[in-house]
């Protein structure tokens, strides 16, 4: 028997000049990251599909389990964005936050880096764009 829980953690999800802009409020289980990736699919539709980048405002205790990341490191291996920058410095456990993202990043071979500012990150994202 398969037991479901209601998403655990939260997400803004805004598309401003082909940056999908996600601010994500954890912990993360398996459900949040169903919805999560729905958004996101949606998202990449109002973006040029080869030409879109990612902000990841983490906020809170962003952490998530190592199911619920093996499931994410799927989904990133099926997209293509240019690069992925994450502002840090809303997470309760950067470290943390940071190590679990690079592992992420790092098995889907996607151009990452670590900021504490969205201006930093956004431009730094421009500067990978296509």
């Amino acid at each position: 028997m398969a037991i479901h829980f209601s998403a655990h953690g939260k997400t803004t999800l805004n598309v401003v000049d082909n940056i999908i802009i996600l601010e994500c409020e954890g912990p993360w289980n398996i459900e949040f990251f169903h919805l999560l990736h729905r958004q996101i699919y949606k998202a990449i539709k109002q973006c040029s599909p080869n030409n879109y980048a990612v902000l990841l405002i983490p906020l809170g205790e962003t952490i998530g389990t190592p199911d619920t990341m093996d499931y994410h490191i799927d989904f990133l291996k099926k997209g293509n964005p240019c690069a992925v920058a994450v502002n840090l410095s809303r997470s309760n456990v950067p470290q943390s936050t940071e190590d679990l993202c690079h592992l992420a990043y790092g098995t889907a071979q996607l151009t990452h880096a670590f900021f504490t500012d969205n201006e930093s990150a956004l431009h730094w994202l421009k500067k990978n764009m296509r």
